[in-house]
């Protein structure tokens, strides 16, 4: 198992860390290790947030209408850059 060598300091207020210890002991836990679990929690929680995309029932509908759309014809400006793009590359 890997050693815990990282440290990370805050300063907070008192009534904080009374609540903070508070919760610990509710929790069965030291404070270190509540605070370690829930700053991992809410961490990941901000990152998953971040990752998915949360539509409302409008933007659901629109969504699936347009995946089951048929494709629509590319624009001769697209397809121009496109080829040029594939040159570009395939030149590298």
């Amino acid at each position: 198992m890997k050693s815990e060598t990282e440290r990370l300091a805050t300063r907070i207020r008192p009534e904080d860390k009374q609540l903070i210890e508070k919760a610990a002991a509710l929790s069965g836990v030291s404070v270190s290790a509540f605070v370690k679990m829930r700053l991992r929690e809410a961490a990941l929680e901000v990152i998953e947030q971040e990752n998915v995309i949360q539509l409302n029932a409008q933007e659901s509908v629109r969504f699936a209408e347009a995946l089951l759309a048929p494709p629509r014809e590319l624009p001769a400006a697209f397809k121009d850059g496109w080829e040029r793009y594939k040159e570009q590359v395939e030149e590298r």
